[in-house]
């Protein structure tokens, strides 16, 4: 990232650092360039907008359909909610250390999707804003896809990161059914009788809307 924005930043107004499964959602802007241009970030150095997680729709395995098709389910018990921030360009003397607060310098003004100055720059939303403008986080879609992911490693940690401990991550926010428990054991080989215990107990943790 800061190769990039060493690189780019006095090419272009405006540079972004999201992830392919997330999308911007701009309530009544059909334009980004519109919705940046507007005179609120001015003097705003980042734009810092939440993420809006969707749940696995109960889908077990990929449809050919586009993602708000398959999975519009919102999941509305997330703990905290992380940030994305864009990056206005022509600035020096940035130096990136996290894709998800880029700077916690404090110096630098920090907006929220109404322009209004953030105090606190840090991994987390203060204040969650659902309906204007934010990130839509496809970060699980179907089981299957979900499975090929963790199976595949993560871009920053490679296969380090424990794939149970994604797996509850997984289960936390999506409804437990004994088809995906059982498509995930036989992919992974990973024994996963916890999770049919809770669902004997129906615990869950499953709420969307």
């Amino acid at each position: 990232m800061n190769h990039c924005y060493k690189n780019n930043f006095f090419k272009y107004d405006w540079l972004i650092f999201y992830d392919m499964d997330e999308y911007i959602y701009l309530k009544n802007v059909f334009n980004i360039k519109k919705f940046l241009n507007k005179p609120i970030f001015n003097k705003c150095i980042f734009i810092r907008l939440n993420n809006i997680y969707h749940s696995d729709n109960n889908n077990l395995h990929y449809i050919n359909k586009s993602l708000s098709e398959r999975f519009p389910e919102i999941i509305h018990n997330m703990k905290k909610y992380p940030i994305k921030t864009i990056l206005k360009g022509n600035i020096t003397g940035i130096k990136i250390t996290n894709v998800h607060f880029l700077s916690q310098n404090k110096k630098i003004k920090a907006c929220n999707g109404f322009g209004n100055v953030v105090k606190k720059i840090n991994l987390y939303a203060d204040k969650v804003d659902q309906k204007n403008y934010y990130i839509n986080h496809y970060c699980f879609k179907s089981t299957e896809e979900f499975i090929s992911k963790l199976i595949r490693g993560s871009a920053v940690y490679g296969l380090k990161i424990r794939m149970l401990i994604k797996i509850r991550f997984y289960f936390a926010y999506n409804k437990i059914t004994l088809n995906k428990i059982n498509y995930i054991e036989k992919s992974t080989g990973i024994k996963l009788n916890i999770f049919k215990s809770n669902l004997k107990e129906k615990k869950y943790f499953y709420k969307v809307k």
